[in-house]
């Protein structure tokens, strides 16, 4: 395996004997069952475009942008652009950002029409930075845990598709 743990791209690398269209066709109905579009394809390469990631609860392979299976001689490869996971983990972050926006607006309107007296800040702070503590504790384990996701994914894919192209029973 030749993939960094905060890396954007996924590559894993198998040795390979088998019959690349084999291994193709099954990639093919993999990604397509996935949403995926086949962007092109030649005798050596299949690249595929991910259908995009609006929650994470789709499968791993949806973390995936572009898929890229590839056939050398003796390997095949398989090459995820993880940037559709990016995505999704700055909505994650940015979305309690906006909340606390809106949260601080609504409690400094309300304490000004209703003429507190009191400090406000002392409750419109602690009230509205709650989702942005979270927000800052969930977006590095939330990184790590759907990296690893991914990552065996596409490892997953790629002993699938050696074992479909060399013809074994699995």
């Amino acid at each position: 395996m030749q993939t960094e743990p905060d890396s954007l791209v996924i590559e894993e690398q198998r040795t390979f004997r088998g019959d690349a269209e084999r291994a193709f066709e099954e990639a093919r109905r993999v990604l397509a069952a996935l949403s995926f579009q086949i962007e092109a394809q030649d005798a050596r390469k299949l690249c595929a475009t991910g259908p995009g990631l609006l929650s994470s609860r789709q499968p791993p392979l949806n973390f995936s942008k572009r898929l890229e299976v590839e056939v050398l001689p003796g390997h095949l490869f398989v090459r995820a652009d993880q940037s559709a996971l990016d995505r999704l983990l700055r909505i994650l972050l940015w979305t309690p950002f906006a909340i606390a926006l809106v949260v601080i607006g609504i409690l400094i309107t309300i304490f000004t029409l209703k003429g507190v007296t009191i400090p406000w800040l002392t409750v419109v702070l602690p009230c509205s930075l709650g989702p942005l503590l979270v927000s800052l504790i969930q977006i590095p384990i939330f990184r790590r845990v759907f990296g690893r996701r991914a990552r065996q994914a596409i490892a997953d894919l790629t002993d699938h598709l050696v074992v479909v192209g060399e013809g074994e029973s699995r």
